[in-house]
């Protein structure tokens, strides 16, 4: 027999005796019992003794639930008042036709009204009438009673039906009371239970309840037959040897039938694949070394990672040859290729995973072959390794009592949660106590310690990426203090860092805006001065060129008193002339002397002001810089045809809020901070006029009133929002 066939024969003699292992463990009932003995028959039977109690021996009298009806002066109160007095009920039933007969001719008018006054005289009567309120909720009941009845006779048809093949014949013991089936006298049976004589009679103390809803106030209703003391019988039941397959039963008898044989196959196969393992097919380790590079691979993971995979192989190979064994059992149908299919791919599976299991028992008997090499396996193990370095565990010492604390409070908590859930009874309380009071802030606080470490551990990685973020101190751990330590050795450098780039950055922005616009207006100057030197110009051209050289000039003056002032802001060398100023007023002014501007820039103005005056102890000529920045930024950077939202509003914490939203013609950053930047423009391209420092002498004036200045930027949708104490 060449190695191929023979590892062939081995791996099916292995995965079939792993097979009928299975269905030994699994299956044993179809070789050590009858199918009168098997669960899902004694599911049946259960099923038609419930079902013969129910609709034979104590079916519901109709007669009796009706007599047993009763209706409660609270039923009476609760029906009457549901939808409230009855003045309020009446006003509600005359509303509703209101409308109606207003609208009504006079024939349907009168039909109408004919209808309103029963409906009154009704209130009316229910209110004056317990006996009228109480037959109409008995008439409801005697309906639910009604409706129930008929379900109960169509369940009872189908309960015969189902169960038309069984007779029973049953004597009351007390009243001497007969129940038998008609017809089933002279046919043999197959099964029969008795009950009486040497056997227990038949108990029961089922008794009836049925529920359901009357009236249109949904008021739920119980009754019953009031049978509540044990009912004994004797006689017995039978399953009539009519052919089984036209039974309840059929299909788990032939299916236990098939399963019984079907086992003794599987068993006999079993012991024919053991007896071929020790002979024949008898397994070398020398023909489990292939493929040689998954070889190599498995046997570079530590022991106990392979030891992991066996057993998980195991497992497989248990649940393949579970699923196997339930097909060929109750579903496999050699007419439907999805079970074929189905069969053909476990079967495939058992056998990989039985491959799995004798190849990693060979590559795992070979590692551990030899002293030597069963030593490199152990110091290779994950285990070794972690009894090794655990003593690095207690370095910090305050940090592994801590740890073990916290790790044995959460398995016992585990476990007391477990014991809770299975079955607590007198310990409930002390288990509670355990897996809740204890694990849940045991858990809650190792997953804080642990979040903390991870955050040290991020941090310190982004400091190496540039970030310059401190790790939080927190409480007085040695996890904190190793944050301070870190801190430390960060601060230093941290500073430096964002200082000079801070400082480079500035310098070479500032250097850059103010050199391209301080050189544009003075180019343009220099070049319409150089035109005005030449001696053939007209009155008119001499005219617009000096008008030119004017715009210009006064453009490089605003640039630099802009310039100038920011600057002086920056270093809080100004002085404020703080009076009381009512800021709905200011804004009003603002805007009405920036409309023309707002105008011919085609850009309609929305101004929201509250009816009451806000004051606020200001500088006014300050705010009406900040004001007027504002406004001019939406009437240069806003899109043609659209609309500016200038809002005031006092807030609940007495802070006066203006907002100015606007949607822009220009792209803007994704951080709107960069906008406070001096000589940032919306316009990227600096093509508009402007010094670019509007935002920046604007934010510098809130700053200097303690208020606060946001810029938010969505898209194309441009918003500042500036915050403000109210004077008192």
């Amino acid at each position: 027999m060449s190695n191929t066939v023979r590892i062939w024969v081995t791996l099916i003699c292995c995965a079939f005796l792993f097979f009928s292992v299975n269905a030994l463990l699994t299956e044993e009932r179809y070789l050590t019992s009858s199918y009168f003995d098997s669960p899902s028959f004694l599911a049946t039977k259960d099923e038609f003794e419930k079902g013969l109690s129910q609709f034979i021996l104590h079916p519901p009298n109709e007669e009796v639930l009706l007599r047993n009806l009763t209706v409660s002066d609270e039923e009476i109160d609760k029906h009457r008042d549901f939808y409230g007095s009855m003045e309020a009920q009446i006003e509600s039933i005359e509303a509703q036709y209101e409308d109606l007969l207003t609208e009504a001719n006079d024939v349907v008018k009168q039909r109408l009204t004919t209808e309103r006054d029963a409906k009154i005289d009704d209130i009316t009567t229910n209110f004056a009438d317990d006996e009228h309120v109480r037959q109409k909720i008995l008439a409801d009941k005697q309906e639910i009673v009604r409706l129930y009845m008929e379900d109960f006779n169509e369940e009872r048809q189908q309960f015969l039906a189902t169960y038309a093949n069984f007779a029973y014949a049953f004597e009351h013991v007390q009243t001497g009371e007969i129940f038998e089936s008609v017809g089933s006298e002279e046919v043999d049976d197959i099964y029969s239970a008795s009950y009486g004589g040497n056997h227990r009679p038949f108990s029961t103390n089922h008794y009836y309840v049925g529920k359901g809803t009357y009236t249109q106030h949904a008021t739920d209703m119980t009754f019953s037959n009031n049978l509540q003391t044990v009912e004994q019988y004797t006689g017995t039941w039978r399953i009539l040897e009519s052919p089984i397959e036209d039974s309840i039963t059929a299909l788990d008898y032939q299916q236990f039938q098939r399963g019984k044989i079907l086992l003794w196959l599987i068993v006999i196969g079993g012991l024919i694949s053991g007896v071929m393992l020790l002979t024949i097919a008898r397994p070398v380790r020398s023909d489990w070394q292939q493929p040689v590079y998954v070889r190599e691979i498995i046997q570079r993971w530590p022991i106990d990672v392979q030891l992991v995979g066996l057993a998980i192989a195991v497992y497989a190979v248990f649940i393949t040859a579970s699923l196997l064994l339930d097909h060929l059992l109750h579903t496999f149908n050699l007419s439907r290729f999805g079970t074929i299919a189905a069969f053909v791919l476990e079967s495939a599976l058992l056998l990989f995973f039985t491959g799995v299991i004798l190849a990693l028992s060979g590559w795992i008997f070979q590692s551990i072959s030899t002293e030597k090499r069963l030593r490199q396996t152990i110091n290779h193990s994950l285990l070794y390794r972690f009894l090794a370095n655990s003593g690095d565990f207690f370095l910090q010492r305050s940090i592994a009592m801590q740890t073990m604390l916290l790790l044995v409070c959460v398995f016992m908590s585990g476990a007391a949660f477990i014991g809770l859930m299975v079955r607590g009874g007198e310990f409930f309380f002390f288990l509670f106590f355990l897996s809740f009071l204890v694990g849940v802030p045991s858990m809650g606080l190792f997953i804080m310690r642990m979040g903390y470490l991870n955050r040290m551990m991020k941090q310190t990685s982004d400091w190496l990426e540039g970030s310059s973020k401190k790790i939080p101190e927190r409480g007085h751990s040695a996890f904190a203090q190793h944050a301070k330590h870190l801190n430390d050795l960060h601060e230093g450098l941290q500073g430096s860092q964002q200082a000079q780039q801070k400082s480079e950055r500035l310098k070479t922005e500032l250097i850059s805006n103010v050199s391209h616009d301080l050189r544009t207006p003075l180019t343009s100057i220099i070049t319409y001065t150089d035109l005005l030197k030449l001696p053939n110009l007209s009155d008119e051209e001499r005219m617009q060129y000096v008008d030119v050289l004017e715009k210009k000039s006064q453009r490089l003056k605003n640039l630099i008193e802009d310039l100038f002032e920011v600057s002086k802001m920056a270093t809080g060398n100004v002085e404020l002339e703080r009076t009381r100023v009512d800021l709905t007023q200011l804004l009003q002014q603002a805007v009405a002397e920036q409309q023309e501007m707002l105008d011919a820039a085609a850009v309609e103005c929305r101004l929201t002001l509250p009816n009451a005056p806000v004051i606020t102890y200001i500088d006014g000529q300050k705010w009406w810089r900040v004001l007027d920045n504002l406004l001019v930024n939406a009437a240069k950077y806003s899109l043609p045809h659209t609309r500016v939202y200038v809002t005031l509003r006092q807030t609940e914490n007495l802070h006066a809020e203006i907002t100015v939203k606007n949607i822009t013609r220009y792209e803007l950053p994704e951080d709107p901070n960069e906008l406070l930047e001096r000589f940032k423009r919306g316009d990227a391209s600096r093509h508009t006029e402007g010094s670019g420092l509007g935002l920046a002498i604007a934010q510098s004036i809130v700053d200097l009133h303690d208020g606060m200045m946001d810029i938010d930027v969505d898209g194309d949708v441009f918003k500042v929002t500036i915050t403000l104490p109210t004077a008192y």
